[in-house]
């Protein structure tokens, strides 16, 4: 995966990257120095925008932010495997700009804790493997304690981890 940091040549992007790129750093300037411009999938002549921005709360949670050809892919890490939750938005051709403006508004979910992260516990089905993380309204977050292993959120105020065995 290439990247170009710093000011970056965006007559490049896919167009629906070039709508990520206006409405984030309109509404989340302080951001611009996490851009990565990466490789396509769709397109070899295209780039898309990416971005990975650390949480306030601790150095191992963070969100990123990836056009996928015709849909953005939202994730929220803690850090730990198997990778963050995910959320992909698909973004209809002549509806770009409502569809990045809903991931700018779940992306505010995140920072604002009205949505978290929350990891289920393994079981034998899953082979005790880590499961990856869920979002989870934080208005939920108590009626799932106790399948829940942990919870993270954004700026740490809901961050939760179950100590020694269930």
């Amino acid at each position: 995966m290439s990247r170009d940091h710093g000011i970056m040549n965006r007559e490049s992007l896919t167009e629906l990257s070039e709508i990520l790129w206006r409405q984030v750093f309109i509404r989340f300037p302080e951001w611009q120095e996490y851009a990565a411009i990466v490789d396509s999938e769709a397109n070899g002549n295209y780039k898309r925008l990416y971005l990975r921005v650390h949480s306030p709360a601790d150095d191992e949670s963070y969100l990123s932010i990836l056009e996928r050809d015709d849909c953005i892919e939202v994730s929220f890490s803690d850090g730990d495997p198997p990778g963050g939750a995910e959320r992909q938005m698909v973004c209809e051709e002549g509806s770009e700009s409502l569809c990045v403006g809903a991931v700018i508004d779940f992306i505010q979910e995140i920072i604002d804790e009205k949505v978290v992260i929350g990891r289920e516990r393994s079981s034998w089905l899953s082979g005790h493997k880590p499961l990856p993380p869920q979002f989870i309204a934080t208005s939920e977050i108590e009626a799932n304690r106790k399948r829940l292993v942990s919870v993270r959120s954004w700026k740490g105020r809901y961050n939760w981890e179950q100590v020694g065995p269930a």
